[in-house]
Formats: C-alpha cells, structure tokens, sequence
C-alpha cells in the first residue's frame, strides 16, 4: 500500500510540475532585424504584440522591406516566437537635384533623378512673358537633349517679355547718359571723356534727382569712370518726376524676381542693388567686370528682356 502512495504522490508531483511550467511559461519573445550580418536593432515584446517596422536608408540604395526567412512582411507584424528579420535592398543608380529658378515665374519644385536618365523639364509660367530657355549658372541653354554631369544643377528660366498688353516703347521713357545723369543732379564731371568699346555693358539706373543716396552712388561712378568707363555705359532713368520710367522700373524688377523699393535701383545683368552706400563699391565694381568678361549672347540685358526696342 505504501508503495501504492508513493506512486500516486509522484505522479500527482509530476502533474503539479508541468502544469506550473505551462503557466508560468515566459510569455516575451525577442525580435532581432538584421542588415547583412550585422544586428542593427533588438528588441523584447511580449507575444502576439503588434511590430511596425522601421524604415531604412542607405546611399545609392532602395529600402525593400523586411523578410522572415523567405516570407515579406507587411508594414506591421506580429509572432509568438523569437525571430530574425532581415533587410532588403535593390541597388539604385546615383541621382542629382535639380532646382528651379523661374526669375519671378510660378515656383517649381526641385526634381530628383536617376544620373545619366533622359531629361523632362518643365515648362514655367509668368504672366506676360514667353518661357525662351533654362539656363546653367554659366549661361549655357539646357534642354532635354542636353547630357548633364551626375552632380546637383540649378537652373534658371530665361524669358522674352510679350508684347501682349505692352503697349509702351522705349520712346515712351527718358532715360540718360552718365554724363547727362551728373549734370542733372550737379555733380562736376570728374574725367575728361566716356568712350565705351565696342564689347561694354550696359548699367541701368534708376534714381531721383533729390535723392542724396543717388547723389552719392553716381559720385562714386565719377570717380571710377575714368579706369572702368571702357567697360560701360550707362542708362539713368529719373523716376521720381517720370511715371512712365517709374512703371519701368517696377517692370524690370518684377522681371528679375524681385520688386524695387528704393532708389537708386541699379541693375548689372542680373545683379541688383537697392539704395547705396559705400560698402557696395567693390561689389559693383565686381558686377561690372564680371558682366563684361561673360561673352555677348550670355549676357542679360534689362531692356531685351523687357523686349523694348
């Protein structure tokens, strides 16, 4: 009998025993996410817990998702066991930037593409001009024919002022020499002659006839004229006293992406200055000699934009 007893404790101990070990069983798992051979992230979750994967990055490479063994998981997953997940990638050939610069047309956001790609460049739109050409930072006209190097590029849209709803001509506005513009405000003309050669540029400015700060700017012109004259002329449009060249003004700024607020407005190329003072002299001087030294066809003229013969 007593062996009989023995016998049913045992058993009835061995029952206690796997049925706490059923109870007490740990109820975390551990989910590994593997990049290559490499652990990139760990964590312990308890089961049946919803996962969200992360997302990856790597240079010249497409994230395609996580897998467990050969099965492609969803965005979210969830398991009862420990699990490895690796990481999928497809290769991706280098991509550059480009980034638009309409010069006051409707913005256009920057385009990514794969290096060496054909191009699909967009067409912009601003009011009262016709879209010509994009140009690179040298002036070179990029189409889609055009084989560009794999680097980030912005360019930037030349356009032709239409002469729908334009119905001024230059004859309209008043505009004057350097010389002229001296005489006006009664500032002594410093050098003996203005004799531009046949590769100058053209300085557009726009100025009152009281205004100190346009006194001072053409000042400083006077007493530069006579080591830079070679390399510029000048068009003085007054507008405190002209309406019309007053509306020029405005529609030379808006054609460079801005709008004039003060004078003197001056313009070399595509590089403005509004107001004046002294700390912008070696920066016009600059201006001048960097227009000059770009060759004819590249340049960018305020009134041929403008399309005002």
């Amino acid at each position: 009998m007593k062996k009989i007893g023995l016998l049913v404790l045992c058993i009835l101990l061995i029952i206690i025993a796997i049925s706490l070990a059923i109870f007490f069983k740990p109820s975390k798992i551990t989910i590994k996410f593997m990049d290559g051979d490499e652990i990139i992230n760990e964590m312990e979750v308890e089961k049946g817990d919803i996962i969200s994967l992360p997302q990856l990055t790597k240079e010249n490479y497409l994230f395609a998702g996580w897998y467990y063994k050969e099965q492609k998981l969803n965005k979210s997953v969830w398991f009862n066991h420990d699990a490895i997940l690796t990481a999928s990638w497809e290769e991706q050939p280098p991509q550059m930037t480009i980034t638009y610069n309409t010069k006051g047309g409707r913005e256009i956001a920057p385009s990514v593409i794969n290096c060496n790609s054909s191009l699909n460049l967009p067409v912009p739109y601003k009011e009262n001009y016709i879209f010509v050409s994009w140009l690179d930072a040298s002036g070179n006209v990029i189409n889609n024919e055009t084989k560009l190097n794999c680097e980030d590029i912005i360019l930037n849209a030349k356009w032709q002022r239409s002469s729908i709803d334009y119905d001024q001509k230059k004859s309209s506005y008043h505009s004057l020499s350097l010389e002229a513009a001296l005489a006006d405000v009664g500032i002594p003309k410093k050098f003996s002659g203005h004799t531009p050669n046949s590769n100058a540029i053209t300085i557009y400015l726009f100025y009152g006839k009281e205004c100190r700060h346009c006194h001072e700017f053409l000042a400083f012109m006077n007493t530069i004229t006579a080591e830079y004259g070679q390399y510029f002329k000048m068009e003085a449009y007054e507008v405190w006293n002209n309406a019309n060249n007053a509306k020029l003004m405005g529609e030379a700024s808006t054609s460079l992406g801005e709008k004039a607020t003060a004078v003197p407005y001056i313009i070399i190329g595509e590089k403005t200055f509004q107001g004046y003072s002294s700390g912008y002299d070696d920066s016009i001087k600059t201006a001048i000699m960097s227009l000059y030294n770009t060759p004819t066809t590249n340049r960018y003229d305020m009134l041929e934009e403008l399309n005002i013969n």
